[in-house]
């Protein structure tokens, strides 16, 4: 991990004064239903139902959710309108969470590096002295469901729904080539489930037409470099069957970010409305959402011409000039 690559949370989350999910839940409870935000009173009022004030008011404006200006607590618009829509305790959960890990913050992610894979999981085993650092970080991660402790082997584990997220993470960091080999042989291994999910799914959505199911291909089996994965068919309201080209890329549920190969790409071109990215969210290690998944018909266009979506270069090939 590179240090200064992170923006440091205040001084008390490097200490490790994290709070907990029970205060955070007081907390957005009182912002939610009082238009009074004045911290002394506001003080008065979580503390009939929970501790630590201070240090609760401190984390939650260290991920950029309120602002304190003089005496008073100010939302942010993202945090004002999250909570208009009255959310429930797993959506508070997931909002903190994701708050939480994408803040590139010294700390958080001295503690996650901890954490190396191992058949297909991602296990931490502390000393004594790492248990006591952390403490309030790992506790409060539980209670996020991120982390939980196994006690027959007596280590911390990402929790399975977590793992996508986890992997997307900490590839964005710098790690060892060992457990980089690793990460990358499991997003391997996923991508691959959700094709097959895929083709189950366009079985069933093909399931009218009998004729046409033996002829949906698997054609990333056999060929890795056609640029989609699977070959399937669409119906036209005029019976007409037209060719679908279709790409799969299983993605986060957090975090709607994939990768594209510059074949992809060309042949997404080539194909234009015959071509479909399918993401499918990974919702539990081989487990994915189907009730979600995301269908974009030609994205040469949609993707690369829209709005909606921010395009990023990770990385350039670069290759020597000859004629110079």
């Amino acid at each position: 991990m590179l240090i200064k690559d992170y923006l440091p949370l205040k001084t008390q989350m490097n200490k490790d004064n994290a709070t907990s999910f029970k205060d955070i839940l007081v907390l957005f409870d009182l912002l939610k239903n009082i238009n009074q935000h004045e911290t002394h009173y506001l003080k008065q009022m979580y503390s009939q139902n929970a501790e630590n004030f201070e240090d609760c008011i401190d984390f939650i404006s260290s991920i950029k959710l309120i602002n304190i200006i003089s005496t008073q607590i100010e939302l942010s618009s993202q945090l004002s309108k999250f909570l208009l829509r009255r959310p429930d305790e797993n959506e508070i959960r997931e909002l903190i969470l994701n708050k939480l890990l994408n803040k590139r913050n010294v700390f958080v992610w001295e503690y996650l590096e901890k954490f190396s894979a191992s058949e297909g999981k991602y296990i931490f085993e502390p000393q004594i002295l790492e248990n006591l650092r952390f403490s309030n970080l790992r506790n409060l991660l539980i209670e996020l469901e991120f982390v939980f402790y196994n006690p027959d082997l007596r280590f911390y584990e990402i929790s399975e729904k977590y793992l996508p997220l986890f992997t997307n993470l900490v590839k964005e960091h710098k790690i060892s080539p060992e457990n980089l080999k690793l990460i990358i042989e499991e997003q391997e291994r996923i991508g691959k489930y959700a094709e097959f999910e895929v083709v189950v799914y366009e079985q069933a959505r093909l399931s009218s037409r009998e004729d046409l199911l033996s002829k949906i291909e698997h054609k990333s089996l056999e060929d890795s470099t056609v640029g989609y994965d699977i070959r399937s068919f669409t119906l036209q309201n005029n019976e007409d069957v037209t060719e679908r080209f279709i790409e799969v890329k299983a993605i986060s549920k957090f975090e709607k970010k994939f990768f594209m190969s510059r074949n992809e790409v060309e042949k997404s071109k080539i194909y234009r409305d015959n071509y479909y990215l399918y993401l499918l969210p990974v919702v539990g290690k081989y487990i994915f959402d189907l009730n979600n998944l995301i269908i974009i018909q030609d994205p040469s266009d949609k993707i690369f011409n829209g709005q909606e979506w921010v395009i990023e270069c990770e990385q350039f090939s670069i290759k020597k000039n000859e004629n110079e």
